[in-house]
């Protein structure tokens, strides 16, 4: 059953997402990702869905050094200024990691499908989950956690995860849905959790996770809750998002959503 399952979300989680992603989240995951810098690690990167932007951004990067014409000088520029060359992006390394196996298959294709092949083929895609990383302490300046932490067994120990991975004064760019607090939504998202978890590869709708990522010893302060109401479907989930950047208490001070309050 869970094999099943795991293979009908990854053949339908694309064209169930089109409506959310053009209404509210593709602005959300562009601007956090603008943030995304050093060595970035993005911890179940489904299908693929951040890719585009990851590409886009490195446009821009390559368009700002004055070289958008010429993938190799953009890159040289970007690392002469701190970058990674990838594609000209501010990231020396990107990594994409993935367990779902039919999913990994799609976020494989998305990257051979990519335009900036000097991005694509400095891209990393690993088969792993969380709370077991197969990376060393300290090893990324970036976790991005968008819509991951909902479906992890363990939260603690996938945050705790999270912690291990920073290096001193790294972040993590977070999105992540929220139990509702309006009672009558909340009286939904309870009465559909159950076949939600079921549909949806072990997603559950109603986790505080703030609350957990806060008592791993991260500052939560500036992320803003963010709530759409499109259709009976996506309003299970979007009635109330955690949208921001957030730090170790006491390594570089607290996050924020910088321009992502401005796009929402």
């Amino acid at each position: 059953m869970g094999a099943l399952v795991s293979r009908l979300f990854a053949a339908t989680y694309d064209a169930l997402s089109v409506e959310s992603e053009a209404a509210a989240l593709g602005a959300v995951r562009r601007e956090l990702l603008r943030s995304a810098s050093g060595r970035v690690v993005e911890v179940g990167a489904g299908t693929g869905e951040n890719l585009g932007h990851y590409a886009a951004l490195a446009a821009e990067a390559a368009a700002a050094s004055g070289d958008a014409g010429d993938g190799d000088k953009a890159a040289a520029a970007a690392t002469a200024e701190g970058g990674g060359g990838l594609g000209g992006a501010p990231y020396t390394r990107l990594v994409l990691v993935e367990p779902n196996p039919h999913m990994r298959a799609r976020l494989h294709a998305r990257v051979d499908g990519l335009g900036d092949r000097r991005l694509a083929a400095g891209v990393e895609v690993v088969d792993a989950a969380l709370p077991a990383l197969p990376f060393p302490d300290a090893s990324f300046d970036t976790v991005v956690l968008f819509l991951v932490l909902c479906s992890v067994p363990d939260v603690p120990a996938a945050v705790a995860e999270a912690r291990r991975l920073l290096a001193p004064g790294g972040r993590v760019l977070l999105v992540e849905h929220l139990a509702a607090k309006q009672p009558a939504m909340a009286a939904s998202q309870a009465r559909w959790e159950w076949l939600w978890r079921i549909l949806f590869d072990g997603c559950r709708l109603r986790r505080e996770t703030l609350d957990v990522v806060a008592a791993g010893g991260f500052d939560v302060g500036g992320v803003a809750e963010r709530s759409w109401r499109l259709n009976v479907f996506d309003d299970l989930w979007l009635a109330r998002l955690g949208v921001g950047i957030v730090k170790l208490r006491g390594d570089g001070g607290g996050g924020g959503t910088g321009g992502v309050k401005a796009a929402v």
